[in-house]
């Protein structure tokens, strides 16, 4: 890789951030991929996150799609900010450490609140309620993971 940024890449994976945005309707937590999703990748999960303390508050975030041809790569896609709730959470950047990951560093505090109630569905299921979203997300990607190639590059995409 190269420290460059490459425009055709950029509108490339931009189009994965346009898509998490299309899909995002409020109060649906697994919505379908929408006109402009990638045709050349397959939807596999959808994100799911909560704004608050309250994980019955969950939203649609974003997903992780698979290249369909080509070398085998995922993205995963987050949607930026969509109301006021999330813009307060925006506010919140003081650093902390991200302690998910051995030396990654430090996050915005309101960043990392909302990213620790990540949970996964696959697509066209249902959310199980008697399971916590952590337990949710080490089911989907079990799954996933058990029919992939085992070297695979793996893109992540905000917008904020």
């Amino acid at each position: 890789m190269t420290s460059k940024m490459d425009p055709a890449n950029a509108v490339t994976y931009g189009a994965f951030v346009v898509a998490a945005y299309e899909m995002y309707e409020p109060g649906v937590l697994n919505p379908p991929p929408g006109p402009n999703f990638p045709n050349d990748y397959e939807l596999v999960a959808t994100i799911q996150m909560s704004d608050s303390s309250s994980l019955a508050d969950r939203q649609f975030y974003g997903f992780i799609a698979l290249a369909k041809i080509g070398p085998a790569e995922l993205v995963l896609a987050l949607r930026g900010t969509e109301d006021l709730i999330e813009w307060w959470n925006d506010f919140h950047w003081a650093l902390t450490p991200f302690d998910r990951v051995t030396g990654a560093g430090s996050v915005a505090v309101g960043f990392y609140d909302v990213y620790k109630t990540m949970g996964t569905m696959t697509p066209g299921g249902k959310a199980r309620r008697n399971r916590s979203p952590q337990r949710r997300s080490r089911l989907t990607s079990r799954a996933f993971f058990e029919k992939r190639p085992l070297s695979m590059r793996l893109m992540l995409l905000r917008h904020s």
